[in-house]
């Protein structure tokens, strides 16, 4: 959950587009994108560089599942970096609907994407693409990729991670919230609407509304603005308690 100290939108964000900055950085790309995974390999939302959010959101909706180099395909390896021009031949890449139907359309032609794990789980992921003309990934690009996914990784599951998951244990024991009443306390938190919390979290906008309603309960409030000021202060209060301890 965000931190009560930060503006909702923040974070995830905050700390997605620095890690974009830092690969882009590095190597050059057409666009970016970061997205964080929930333990059922669902989408959590998207944050882009040079990737307006239709783009994104059509990729979440329609051709994520679609794309070779889905996370899912890689939950049980070992890969950290996955790449359209070393996973397959170039011909056969061209070949896929993904890159028929989503890749070529808007001008994308390789496609480079790092895995950040927690354990072994895949956490999240950097979307990386190029337009024809920057050409394929060279072996050293992919080598300084591997390098910046070290230190993201380390720097998510150090930094980002551990008081996310404090704060989801805090509010769990003391609701009696469920673990998907979590994810859509979490996105209610980031400041999204009713929308896109459906297209995040891969629910009906009805299922949404039932586990809002079950949050609502649960907590003693009435709506969405009064939960997330009750969560923001208790939260705040919290954090105080153990600097003061």
């Amino acid at each position: 959950m965000p931190n009560p100290n930060t503006r909702p939108a923040d974070l995830p964000r905050e700390f997605a587009e620095e890690a974009m900055q830092l690969v882009s950085s590095m190597i050059p790309t057409t666009a970016l994108s970061f997205y964080f995974l929930d333990p059922h390999m669902h989408l959590k939302g998207f944050v882009g560089i040079n990737v307006d959010d239709t783009i994104n959101s059509e990729y979440g909706a329609e051709y994520w599942k679609l794309d070779p180099l889905h996370p899912r395909n890689f939950a049980d390896s070992e890969e950290l970096l996955v790449c359209s021009n070393t996973t397959m031949p170039y011909k056969q890449w061209r070949q896929t609907i993904f890159y028929q139907d989503f890749m070529e359309p808007r001008g994308f032609s390789h496609s480079a994407d790092i895995f950040f794990r927690n354990d072994e789980s895949i956490i999240a992921a950097l979307l990386t693409t190029r337009s024809k003309e920057l050409g394929e990934y060279q072996p050293e690009e992919l080598r300084l990729m591997r390098g910046a996914q070290r230190f993201i990784q380390f720097s998510l599951n150090r930094i980002y991670l551990p008081p996310r998951i404090a704060e989801r244990q805090y509010v769990e024991e003391r609701y009696g919230l469920t673990q998907r009443e979590l994810d859509v306390l979490e996105s209610a938190m980031a400041g999204h609407s009713n929308k896109i919390m459906c297209e995040d979290l891969k629910m009906r906008l009805p299922t949404l509304r039932t586990h809002l309603h079950h949050i609502f309960e649960k907590v003693g409030v009435s709506g969405t603005n009064e939960l997330i000021s009750r969560i923001f202060r208790e939260l705040s209060d919290r954090d105080h308690r153990m600097e003061v301890e």
